[in-house]
């Protein structure tokens, strides 16, 4: 939770799997607070074609996902729009570009 917290931006590669399990839907919840935590703070949600019907999850999870920028990853354009989703980098913020790896964590 403490990464998320301190983090800009929350990416959340959403297969099957994925909302299949507990712990990482309980991820996906923790995520979504710490974005409603933070109005600076952006979750990125791409969503894998093995998904299907987001609503086979649970009503919730669609209304969950409306409050999201979510990406299809059999989109054509997929790579454009995610590039335009996450934020653009300015002069200010070139010193920091050596420090991004060190932030990265996958959950």
């Amino acid at each position: 939770m403490n990464s998320m917290i301190a983090s800009k931006e929350i990416i959340i590669l959403m297969t099957k799997s994925y909302l299949e399990s507990k712990i990482c839907r309980i991820n996906f919840y923790m995520a979504l607070k710490a974005t409603s935590m933070d109005r600076f703070k952006q979750m990125i949600v791409i969503i894998y074609p093995d998904v299907g019907d987001i609503e086979l999850y649970g009503k919730e999870m669609k209304k969950f996902l409306e409050l999201c920028t979510c990406i299809e990853r059999d989109d054509f354009g997929f790579w454009n729009k995610l590039l335009f989703a996450l934020p653009h980098q300015t002069k200010h913020d070139d010193n920091k570009l050596n420090n991004v790896a060190a932030h990265v964590e996958i959950v």
